[in-house]
């Protein structure tokens, strides 16, 4: 059937998951089974949401009414359940990142590439309608020819709200690998992959405070850097300013601004599936500058309407249903092994340059992303 998902890790981001299965998924996704190294979550999980079966991780791999598992564990064992489950024989839908080593992606997907199956990673905001729609208007010329572009993913960190935040500043953590590849996979899908770049990084509290629940008042270490600044240079010679923090009570920066030589296009946050896309042409200025009269609204900026129908809200799932379909049809899925390998190189670069103190030259290539089609509507991937 190959549409047949098994969920390993029970925590926050697998309750988004499984909503937006029964939301916007359940003619492409059925969820057979749950598992965490916490029996009690599981089976919670499981009842919560209608699941028929819960069980311990190494159970669930070996179910034979599990194609696809999808890997919602915490970084730091990502790599460990991704080969468990292909060992067992299962395609894998993993959680960001992939890995935290290039070495241990590489052999992941070696070990995929062996059994004949399929490895895709998150985020999957790539194939929402925001991130679709500035993609057509770059293919289509509406901003001339890009060459520059900015994007920051600002704000305070996640003990704020996450009922337990201590893994987001150890070894794994950081803004870099928690909220870098919503920046980086949409990059990539905009200009293609990454050539070269630099980086420094500082961290602004050797500890945090929590102030959720039921933790709060407990101190965590911060064991990794919190404030990311970089710069690189895609293949295709745009130039790109990068800033990643867990850092900023506030910022006015733009998540993701693209400058090209007749215009500018604003891009929502990365890690949204929608929100505002916004235009700005510059024919206007240029007409008047030569003569053609005067143009009242040379300084407008145009709301764009998106490509893709449906809600607005989120729809997470939505490369878990990609991935299936592309199975069930023998296509490429849309955030394929090449694609989740350089991304990975790409995240991982951020603190090689910082040790380095050089710029780091990419070793991995990837195509872009297939587009999605236009005019879909939520829960449609082709």
């Amino acid at each position: 059937m190959n549409n047949r998902v098994g969920v390993i890790g029970c925590g926050n981001i697998a309750q988004v998951y499984l909503e937006d299965f029964e939301k916007s998924y359940r003619r492409q996704i059925t969820v057979a089974a749950c598992a965490d190294i916490v029996p009690e979550k599981a089976r919670e999980t499981a009842e919560k949401y209608g699941v028929p079966k819960a069980c311990t991780p190494e159970e669930l791999v070996r179910l034979p009414e599990v194609d696809i598992v999808l890997n919602l564990t915490v970084p730091a064992v990502h790599n460990s359940i991704n080969r468990m489950a292909l060992e067992a024989g299962k395609h894998v839908y993993c959680e960001k990142p992939l890995a935290l080593s290039l070495e241990d992606a590489k052999v992941t997907l070696d070990l995929a590439k062996k059994k004949g199956l399929r490895v895709a990673c998150a985020p999957d905001t790539i194939l929402g309608p925001a991130i679709q729609t500035s993609r057509k208007l770059l293919d289509d010329g509406w901003i001339g020819t890009p060459f520059a572009a900015s994007t920051n993913i600002t704000g305070w960190g996640p003990e704020t709200w996450h009922p337990n935040p201590g893994f987001f500043y150890q070894y794994g953590g950081g803004p870099l690998l928690d909220m870098g590849p919503y920046a980086v996979a949409a990059l990539v899908n905009l200009f293609g992959p990454m050539k070269r770049m630099q980086c420094i990084a500082t961290k602004a509290l050797d500890e945090r405070m929590i102030y959720s629940d039921p933790r709060k008042g407990e101190r965590i270490p911060v064991e990794v850097p919190t404030h990311y600044s970089g710069s690189a240079q895609m293949a295709n010679g745009v130039v790109v300013g990068m800033t990643m923090s867990f850092d900023t009570w506030k910022s006015s920066l733009p998540p993701l601004e693209i400058y090209g030589t007749e215009g500018t296009l604003q891009v929502p946050h990365p890690a949204d599936f929608a929100g505002k896309i916004r235009l700005y042409r510059a024919n206007g200025i240029i007409d008047e500058l030569e003569g053609r009269g005067a143009v009242e609204e040379k300084d407008r900026w145009y709301e764009i309407p998106a490509i893709l129908g449906g809600s607005v809200g989120n729809r997470r799932g939505i490369g878990v249903a990609d991935l299936a379909a592309a199975i069930r049809q023998g296509r490429p899925h849309r955030t394929g092994e090449d694609f989740i390998l350089h991304c990975t190189e790409i995240l991982l670069s951020f603190d090689q340059a910082v040790k380095d103190g050089g710029a780091y030259e990419f070793t991995t290539v990837c195509k872009r992303p297939e587009r999605m089609p236009t005019g879909l509507e939520i829960g449609q991937v082709d």
